[in-house]
């Protein structure tokens, strides 16, 4: 074989190997840095980007890439949103600056988790890591029983007044409060009865939207205000202007907010 076949060949055999990438975060900084650092692997191609959930998963599902470097919080949709509305299921590197998601980022079988702000050192292993064809194929296997797996939230529910039901966004939700077997189910200047117990609207409800604080109470996380101390509890003050208890069972919920 001449030497310009065998340089064909070559030129064949790295297009072949070549890992295409979409990368998504809100954030220009952030995509630009990933950018920098691929520059010194030329086994990697990136094909676009994306800087919301939305446009990514209309790229991702359009272009098929091996690899998404993906954010968590990102507007529109988070990044584990983004997952079930995939098509096919490329290796994902999550990249992000809040470290309280890995453990369910691996849930989903994620390649790796990285955390900002992050150096070339850290960014190289996390390379190093899908060249593992042990660890893809164990990916490729569980990826779609762990997305299936997840649980979509509702961003809006239909709840009782006066006869009447209304549409209400969740994240219009303040607070909701046990009322015998039934729920009642405030906004900021109104509310409405569930026939659902406090249970099982906590179930139905996204968790990073809301949170138990008492055995009878659910708050809404943004509509937290303020807090004071209360004996080995809070006292929780909301957006609403009214202030609930946070029980002493709950209240390392609480303080796991406080930084």
């Amino acid at each position: 074989m001449d030497s310009f076949s065998c340089h064909q060949n070559i030129i064949s055999n790295n297009k072949q190997n070549m890992k295409t990438c979409i990368i998504v975060d809100d954030e220009k900084s952030s995509r630009q840095l990933i950018r920098e650092y691929l520059e010194d692997y030329p086994g990697f191609k990136i094909i676009d980007e994306a800087e919301n959930g939305k446009i990514a998963v209309e790229k991702i599902n359009s272009q098929k890439p091996d690899v998404v470097f993906l954010d968590i919080q990102m507007p529109v949709m988070t990044g584990f949103e983004v997952l079930p509305h995939l098509d096919e299921y490329p290796n994902i590197i999550f990249s992000t600056a809040y470290d309280n998601y890995a453990i369910k980022a691996f849930e989903v079988h994620a390649v790796d988790y990285l955390l900002k702000p992050y150096t070339k050192n850290r960014f190289a292993k996390a390379i190093e890591k899908l060249d593992n064809s042990n660890r893809f194929e164990k990916q490729m296997q569980f990826i779609d029983e762990s997305i299936s797996k997840q649980t979509t939230y509702p961003k809006s529910i239909l709840v009782e007044r006066s006869s009447l039901f209304f549409n209400i966004k969740t994240s219009d939700i303040t607070k909701i409060e046990a009322y015998g077997d039934y729920s009642k189910i405030y906004t900021q200047d109104k509310y409405y009865l569930s026939k659902n117990g406090l249970s099982t609207l906590e179930e139905k409800l996204n968790p990073e939207q809301f949170m138990r604080i008492h055995r009878s109470t659910i708050i809404q996380k943004n509509a937290l205000e303020s807090l004071s101390k209360l004996g080995k509890g809070f006292l929780a003050r909301l957006t609403d202007g009214s202030e609930v208890k946070v029980s002493r069972g709950y209240a390392k919920d609480i303080k796991d907010m406080i930084y």
